[in-house]
């Protein structure tokens, strides 16, 4: 990589981390571009050289945990468990690669959490692509067990939304909150619990 290609590499760096300090301070909503800018202590034509919006910023943190998200359930989705309890094993999965990757970026959970849906359309948007995509995942997992025999023949759909819905919150009172501790060997097993009275694992 050249010099003028490492400083470019730099600013652009520069851009998302100063955005990322300033969306946990301020919240993605009532961030301005020139709070990023003056974070970042660049020039305002050269912030525009890498970015148009804070949107654009945004799409490209997020995308980052979200890709880290599907990696993980993409693994586990496509294991071929020939045992219930095999099978028991790949939702305890599913829910600890959650909790990995959240606390692997806990930064950008605390913006995705704490910026509330109805203020700006293209944020929800982005929000509702990258969670339907985490939700069918979590679905083909559902509709796999069930068409093995694991799980009752129940709405997959329905299923997948309240638990990424229940996690959602949970994640909410634990990192934004900080109204709740959580012991992740026994809470894991207990959300798995609860999926499996509910459907039979």
């Amino acid at each position: 990589m050249g010099r003028r290609e490492q400083k470019k590499e730099e600013n652009r760096n520069v851009i998302l981390q100063s955005a990322k300090t300033v969306f946990i301070e301020k919240g993605y909503h009532n961030t301005s571009i020139s709070d990023i800018i003056r974070q970042t202590g660049l020039a305002r034509g050269t912030f525009y050289l890498y970015f148009q919006n804070k949107k654009e910023i945004f799409e490209m943190l997020i995308h980052k945990l979200f890709t880290d998200l599907m990696k993980d359930m993409k693994a586990i989705e496509i294991l071929n468990r020939k045992h219930a309890v095999s099978y028991r094993e790949d939702v305890k999965d599913m829910i600890n690669s959650l909790l990995k990757t959240v606390l692997q970026h806990k930064e950008l959970v605390k913006i995705f959490l704490n910026s509330p849906a109805g203020q700006d359309t293209e944020f929800d948007e982005t929000i509702e692509r990258y969670s339907g995509f985490l939700i069918e995942s979590v679905k083909k997992i559902l509709e796999k067990g069930q068409k093995k025999g694991f799980l009752r023949d129940r709405n997959a759909t329905l299923i997948s939304h309240i638990i990424i819905g229940g996690m959602k919150e949970i994640i909410f009172q634990w990192l934004v909150k900080d109204k709740m501790e959580l012991d992740e060997t026994r809470d894991v097993e207990e959300i798995v619990s609860f999926i499996s009275d509910g459907m039979k694992i």
